[in-house]
């Protein structure tokens, strides 16, 4: 298989299972501090699954696969943070 095929599935194996993750804490009895203190961890959780998968695998460099999950994870929180700029202009 193609590495970056593989990239791009672990990818999305991460974020459908961040956003599944995310949706059942929000529907949940838990409280809204615990909810928040959850949910940011759990997407480190769930990138480390997907790009470990890969380098166990050995279909990705070790390196490779932390530089992409940072790449991705800094891309996030920076969409989020822009996002929110937008709403206080308003």
């Amino acid at each position: 298989m193609d590495p970056n095929v593989a990239l791009l599935q672990a990818l999305f194996f991460a974020l459908a299972g961040w956003v599944a993750c995310c949706y059942r804490i929000t529907h949940s009895r838990l409280g809204l501090r615990l909810r928040r203190l959850v949910i940011v961890p759990l997407w480190f959780v769930w990138m480390a699954v997907a790009l470990g998968g890969l380098v166990f695998q050995g279909t990705l460099a070790p390196m490779h696969a932390l530089s992409t999950g940072m790449a991705v994870t800094i891309g996030m929180a920076m969409t989020l943070v822009a996002r929110r700029g937008k709403r206080r202009v308003r």
